[in-house]
């Protein structure tokens, strides 16, 4: 099953340039005068965090039936059916049963996913202005050519898992302005503005991954739980508050096969869905 996102040109590795298709609100909210004040209100830490609180009052839990009806969401995967608030909702948890994990490289979440070739020069072109893979590291020195995008929807399994087994060597984390993720409304890279947490997995199949979380406009945190170093594919790492938000994969040139249907789309702007423990890799 694939989703739709608005066309944006894909120059072999070295550029990537991205066409903006708003809606009227997020027109508004990236291309005019007050929308820009507004949405430096928005991104702002503590506007955050008012906002978080008002997820996890028992008040906002009368949004829970409306999205589940809207989004045709399975409550059978449910752990528990009865939650306190709609950021209780949104970080639920799932019966193990209905995310088994598959073989290879899987997803480490319920997610629309792109995959795009990348090498230390490639420039991702926003509005004028270029960033690169450093950049959302925080890093010079890497020698990643795949990058792979997972993001999330309010409706997604907010929890996250450790695509394959190994040990993890470092982990830090990048503050920044929290700000929208969703690439039907502002470029991918807006990204780089955003805080995110940073882990460098020694994997036993894939070598070393990058594994970055992404916060968004309106999420309350990331939450990493797993405090161990040695983990198993599978093994829940943590997950996101309330939001859209994003993970980021980024492995060494040829460490991988990523299924051709996933790298066709990818071609084509169109996300491929995919859910968490699925397998991603040839």
């Amino acid at each position: 099953m694939v989703c739709d996102i608005p066309p944006h040109s894909y120059c072999g590795h070295s550029c990537v340039v991205f066409d903006m298709n708003y809606d009227k609100a997020t027109y508004k909210l990236y291309s005019t005068l007050w929308g820009g004040t507004l949405r430096l209100i928005m991104t702002r830490p503590f506007f955050n965090k008012t906002y978080a609180l008002f997820q996890r009052n028992k008040r906002s839990k009368r949004k829970i039936a409306t999205l589940i009806e809207h989004y045709n969401i399975d409550t059978s995967e449910f752990i528990k059916q009865d939650f306190d608030s709609f950021n209780d909702f949104i970080i639920r948890e799932l019966r193990p049963e209905s995310r088994p994990i598959g073989e290879g490289l899987v997803a480490p979440a319920d997610s629309l996913m792109l995959a795009l070739e990348v090498d230390n020069d490639t420039i991702f072109s926003i509005k004028g202005k270029d960033y690169t893979i450093s950049k959302l590291i925080g890093e010079e020195n890497h020698e990643y050519g795949l990058c792979l995008i997972f993001r999330l929807a309010v409706y997604d399994y907010h929890r996250y898992c450790f695509p394959s087994s190994g040990i993890k060597t470092s982990h830090k984390q990048i503050r920044g302005v929290l700000d929208s993720v969703n690439m039907s409304q502002t470029s991918r890279f807006t990204l780089c503005s955003n805080c995110r947490e940073v882990s460098v997995l020694q994997t036993e199949s894939f070598g070393e991954i990058a594994f970055v979380e992404v916060g968004a406009m309106l999420v309350g945190r990331i939450v990493n739980t797993h405090k161990g170093v040695r983990f198993t594919k599978g093994d829940k790492k943590g997950y996101f508050e309330f939001g859209g938000s994003t993970i980021v994969l980024l492995l060494k040139k040829n460490a991988v096969k990523i299924k051709q249907e996933i790298i066709e789309n990818s071609r084509r702007g169109i996300e491929t869905k995919v859910k968490l423990g699925e397998t991603i890799s040839c």
